[in-house]
């Protein structure tokens, strides 16, 4: 078993992360994988996340360790007590890549789960079909990110 650190790995992004739940997320960069809200960081929500890039190759999170902050306090923070987002570095291991047929099947999983019921109540089941129609069209990894609009910045 070898780990390696988020910032030495040659992740071709952008990078779908599946938390332990199934919840599908993804990251465009370094600069946003690595960074953590401190309540994620404190509760190890992270532990056990796994990340595939857009070259199919998938990794674990085994453990991670603050490196310092993210973000800076702002004068809203501070009144709220909101405490700056943190810099992580992760230790990785590799397992074996999934197909790309895998990766949209969990993508679809995961919207079915903690999507679905937003859409139900909304009367909007017909989008929701068309969601899902536009994961299975997609020709990669960047496409998957793209139709789940993943491109907002991820902070778990």
């Amino acid at each position: 078993m070898s780990y390696q650190q988020a910032s030495e790995t040659p992740f071709r992004y952008p990078v779908l992360s599946m938390d332990s739940s199934g919840y599908v997320s993804g990251f465009a960069n370094l600069h946003n994988l690595t960074q953590l809200v401190p309540h994620a960081f404190k509760s190890g929500q992270y532990e056990g996340m796994e990340l595939i890039d857009s070259n199919e190759r998938r990794w674990i999170v085994r453990s991670g360790k603050k490196i310092g902050r993210a973000t800076r306090w702002g004068l809203l923070d501070i009144l709220l007590f909101n405490p700056p987002n943190l810099r992580v570095a992760y230790e990785l291991e590799e397992l074996p890549p999934l197909s790309l047929d895998e990766i949209k099947e969990r993508a679809i999983t995961s919207e079915r789960e903690f999507s679905f019921g937003e859409y139900e109540a909304d009367g909007e089941t017909a989008q929701f079909d068309a969601l899902l129609a536009r994961i299975r069209a997609a020709r990669n990894v960047a496409g998957i990110f793209k139709t789940l609009s993943l491109d907002e910045v991820q902070f778990i």
